[in-house]
Protein backbone atom coordinates (compact mmCIF):
# COMPACT_ATOMS: atom_id res chain seq x y z
CA UNK A 1 0.00 0.00 0.00
CA UNK A 2 2.93 2.13 -0.02
CA UNK A 3 2.54 3.32 -3.68
CA UNK A 4 -0.03 5.94 -4.82
CA UNK A 5 -2.14 3.40 -6.70
CA UNK A 6 -2.06 0.98 -3.66
CA UNK A 7 -2.88 3.78 -0.97
CA UNK A 8 -6.13 4.62 -3.57
CA UNK A 9 -6.78 0.55 -3.56
CA UNK A 10 -7.08 0.37 0.18
CA UNK A 11 -9.56 3.36 0.03
CA UNK A 12 -11.75 2.42 -2.34
CA UNK A 13 -11.52 -1.44 -2.06
CA UNK A 14 -13.69 -3.86 -5.06
CA UNK A 15 -17.11 -5.25 -3.95
CA UNK A 16 -18.08 -8.16 -5.76
CA UNK A 17 -21.53 -9.59 -5.24
CA UNK A 18 -22.77 -12.48 -6.87
CA UNK A 19 -26.97 -12.42 -6.17
CA UNK A 20 -29.29 -14.75 -6.32
CA UNK A 21 -30.70 -15.68 -9.92
CA UNK A 22 -34.11 -14.51 -9.04
CA UNK A 23 -32.79 -11.42 -8.28
CA UNK A 24 -30.14 -11.12 -10.75
CA UNK A 25 -32.66 -10.06 -13.70
CA UNK A 26 -34.85 -8.13 -11.08
CA UNK A 27 -32.04 -5.75 -10.23
CA UNK A 28 -30.37 -5.88 -13.40
CA UNK A 29 -30.53 -2.06 -14.72
CA UNK A 30 -30.44 -0.66 -10.95
CA UNK A 31 -27.54 -2.43 -10.12
CA UNK A 32 -25.31 -1.38 -13.67
CA UNK A 33 -26.21 2.38 -12.74
CA UNK A 34 -25.45 1.88 -9.46
CA UNK A 35 -22.27 0.34 -10.23
CA UNK A 36 -21.67 4.05 -11.43
CA UNK A 37 -21.39 5.84 -8.19
CA UNK A 38 -19.88 6.08 -4.90
CA UNK A 39 -20.94 2.91 -2.12
CA UNK A 40 -19.80 2.50 1.28
CA UNK A 41 -19.91 0.03 3.95
CA UNK A 42 -23.64 1.26 5.35
CA UNK A 43 -24.92 0.80 1.72
CA UNK A 44 -23.41 -2.94 1.56
CA UNK A 45 -25.09 -3.72 5.22
CA UNK A 46 -28.54 -2.04 4.04
CA UNK A 47 -28.47 -4.55 0.84
CA UNK A 48 -27.79 -7.49 3.52
CA UNK A 49 -30.37 -6.54 4.99
CA UNK A 50 -32.66 -6.16 2.42
CA UNK A 51 -31.88 -9.48 0.80
CA UNK A 52 -31.62 -11.26 4.19
CA UNK A 53 -35.09 -10.12 5.39
CA UNK A 54 -37.03 -10.59 1.90
CA UNK A 55 -38.06 -7.39 1.50
CA UNK A 56 -37.86 -7.25 -2.24
CA UNK A 57 -40.67 -5.10 -3.11
CA UNK A 58 -39.64 -1.91 -1.25
CA UNK A 59 -35.66 -1.97 -0.95
CA UNK A 60 -35.91 1.59 1.36
CA UNK A 61 -37.72 -0.41 3.85
CA UNK A 62 -35.33 -2.44 4.21
CA UNK A 63 -34.54 -1.67 7.85
CA UNK A 64 -35.46 0.33 10.59
CA UNK A 65 -32.30 2.54 10.07
CA UNK A 66 -32.88 6.08 8.58
CA UNK A 67 -32.20 6.20 4.87
CA UNK A 68 -29.26 8.38 5.91
CA UNK A 69 -27.31 5.95 7.02
CA UNK A 70 -27.08 3.65 3.78
CA UNK A 71 -29.23 2.39 1.02
CA UNK A 72 -29.61 -1.03 -0.74
CA UNK A 73 -27.60 -1.58 -3.76
CA UNK A 74 -30.70 -2.76 -5.10
CA UNK A 75 -32.48 0.33 -4.91
CA UNK A 76 -31.65 3.50 -6.26
CA UNK A 77 -28.82 5.59 -4.60
CA UNK A 78 -28.98 9.28 -4.20
CA UNK A 79 -27.70 11.28 -7.42
CA UNK A 80 -24.92 13.08 -5.32
CA UNK A 81 -22.99 9.36 -5.23
CA UNK A 82 -21.03 10.35 -8.40
CA UNK A 83 -18.56 12.18 -6.43
CA UNK A 84 -16.32 11.40 -3.14
CA UNK A 85 -17.32 14.79 -1.41
CA UNK A 86 -21.07 14.21 -2.67
CA UNK A 87 -21.08 10.85 -0.76
CA UNK A 88 -21.71 12.18 2.75
CA UNK A 89 -21.08 8.92 4.59
CA UNK A 90 -17.26 9.25 3.08
CA UNK A 91 -14.74 10.79 5.79
CA UNK A 92 -13.62 14.56 3.84
CA UNK A 93 -10.27 12.93 4.32
CA UNK A 94 -10.76 10.26 2.19
CA UNK A 95 -11.95 12.70 -0.56
CA UNK A 96 -8.66 14.50 -0.29
CA UNK A 97 -6.80 11.79 0.57
CA UNK A 98 -8.07 10.67 -3.18
CA UNK A 99 -7.38 13.86 -4.96
CA UNK A 100 -3.83 13.50 -3.33
CA UNK A 101 -3.17 10.19 -5.21
CA UNK A 102 -4.67 11.45 -8.87
CA UNK A 103 -2.44 14.46 -8.51
CA UNK A 104 0.72 12.62 -8.00
CA UNK A 105 0.64 12.54 -4.24
CA UNK A 106 3.38 15.73 -4.62
CA UNK A 107 0.20 17.93 -2.22
CA UNK A 108 1.66 19.88 0.55
CA UNK A 109 -1.30 20.60 2.00
CA UNK A 110 -3.97 18.80 4.10
CA UNK A 111 -3.18 16.99 7.45
CA UNK A 112 0.30 16.45 7.02
CA UNK A 113 1.59 19.17 4.90
CA UNK A 114 5.43 18.79 3.58
CA UNK A 115 4.80 16.56 0.86
CA UNK A 116 4.09 13.46 2.33
CA UNK A 117 1.24 13.24 0.15
CA UNK A 118 -1.97 11.05 2.05
CA UNK A 119 -0.12 9.37 4.84
CA UNK A 120 -1.16 11.01 8.23
CA UNK A 121 -4.75 10.55 7.05
CA UNK A 122 -4.22 6.94 7.38
CA UNK A 123 -3.56 4.47 10.03
CA UNK A 124 -1.79 1.04 9.55
CA UNK A 125 -3.99 -1.45 7.69
CA UNK A 126 -5.08 -4.32 9.93
CA UNK A 127 -3.12 -7.43 9.98
CA UNK A 128 -4.54 -10.75 10.03
CA UNK A 129 -4.21 -10.84 14.16
CA UNK A 130 -6.79 -8.47 14.31
CA UNK A 131 -9.75 -10.20 13.44
CA UNK A 132 -8.74 -13.07 16.25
Amino acid sequence: FRSPSGRLERTQPVLRMKLPQRLEGKYADTLSRNAKLRTTPFDVHETMVHMLLGRMENPSSASETPPSVGSSLLGELPGGRKSCLGTKLIPEEYCSLEAKIRDGGSSAGGPGGGGQGCRPAMGPPPSVESFF
